[in-house]
C-alpha cells in the first residue's frame, strides 16, 4: 500500500499548492480594491 500512501501525499500537495495560489490571489485583488476605494 505503500504507492497508495504516495497518491495520497501527492494530492494533499497539490491542494495545498492550489489554496496558496488562492490566497495569493484574493490579497492581490484586495490589494487592488482598496486602491479603487482609496
Amino acid at each position: 500500500m505503500q504507492w497508495f500512501e504516495d497518491v495520497v501525499d501527492g494530492a494533499k500537495k497539490e491542494e495545498e499548492e492550489e489554496e496558496e495560489e488562492d490566497q495569493k490571489r484574493t490579497t492581490k485583488s484586495q490589494k487592488s480594491i482598496k486602491k479603487h476605494t482609496n
